[in-house]
């Protein structure tokens, strides 16, 4: 298991700390364990809850996005120029295809 080193807390947090490990009976160390545990679920169940959310929101939705990316791409290889290096032999140009 990895270890983690956290340096520069606040004298008075880690003190709260303490009393809140105390009253749970458990070490500090045991408590960060349990923090650093909590907070990584919430963060994995609030992505997805977000993205649950924008799925729903674009349920059923008529939006084709291939003619955008096209346009992008058309846009992208008219815009480029073949560059040259400094020997003078033209850079490998590449083109995109549909």
């Amino acid at each position: 298991m990895a270890q983690v080193l956290v340096r520069d807390l606040d004298d008075s947090i880690v003190a709260r700390l303490k009393v809140m490990a105390k009253a749970e009976n458990i070490s500090l160390e045991q408590k960060f364990r349990d923090m650093a545990a909590r907070e990584a679920m919430d963060i994995e169940a609030r992505f997805e809850n977000a993205s649950r959310r924008s799925r729903e929101q674009t349920r059923g939705s008529s939006l084709d996005s291939t003619a955008l990316i096209r346009e992008d791409r058309d846009r992208l290889v008219r815009s480029s120029t073949p560059a040259s290096s400094s020997n003078g032999s033209s850079m490998i140009r590449w083109r995109m295809r549909r």
